[in-house]
């Protein structure tokens, strides 16, 4: 009996399996196929249950057993990156959110956080969104920050992307979860007026 397992997807075998038990044995083992479904997932569990004896034997009080099905699948990890990472004023640039293998079978939703450096939100650039999707079975979203132009001559600035949280099947990837753009000034050799 399915408790958090799914029968057919997570253990095989029909609903009723018949054991004999030679005479004179005390145990038998009874095989139950556990599936590799190749989808990470938490711990599940199923029952097996004695329900029935032929004359004269009883059940026992110990007729119901739990088996606990441990998930050995990798979860897919999350990994951040901007395009390009040098951005001149007036320009955009492409955060990417690539997913490693195995892919998830389910949305994944990555939280960004955005952190002034030298650069101010509003002033230099302009967040788009604060999260991307990617899609079950898909291997990356993204999203657009834009870099807004200024007419002031400065030296290049920066500000910090980085990955706030993963809702769903997949985890940020330590060493790939935080992106610095530079923007580049384009206001040396303006004319003024």
């Amino acid at each position: 009996m399915a408790i958090t397992a799914d029968q057919g997807d997570d253990f095989g075998g029909d609903d009723t399996i018949f054991v004999t038990i030679p005479k004179l044995v005390g145990t038998i083992n009874v095989n139950i196929v556990i599936i590799n479904d190749f989808i990470t997932e938490d711990t599940e569990t199923f029952q097996v249950i004695i329900t029935d004896v032929d004359e004269p034997l009883q059940i026992g009080s110990s007729c119901t057993t739990v088996i606990t099905i441990v998930d050995d699948d990798i979860q897919p990890m999350i990994s951040l990156d901007i395009i390009p990472p040098s951005v001149i004023e007036d320009a955009s640039a492409i955060i990417l959110i690539e997913m490693s293998s195995p892919l998830s079978f389910e949305n994944v939703t990555v939280s960004l956080h955005y952190e002034a450096i030298t650069a101010s939100e509003n002033a230099d650039y302009q967040i788009i969104t604060s999260s991307v999707m990617i899609s079950a079975g898909e291997v990356a979203g993204s999203s657009n920050v834009v870099i807004l132009d200024d007419d002031v001559i400065e030296m290049n600035e920066n500000f910090i992307i980085s990955i706030a949280g993963v809702h769903g099947n997949a985890v940020a990837n330590p060493t790939m979860s935080t992106v610095t753009v530079t923007i580049e000034d384009n206001d040396i050799g303006k004319a003024r007026n």
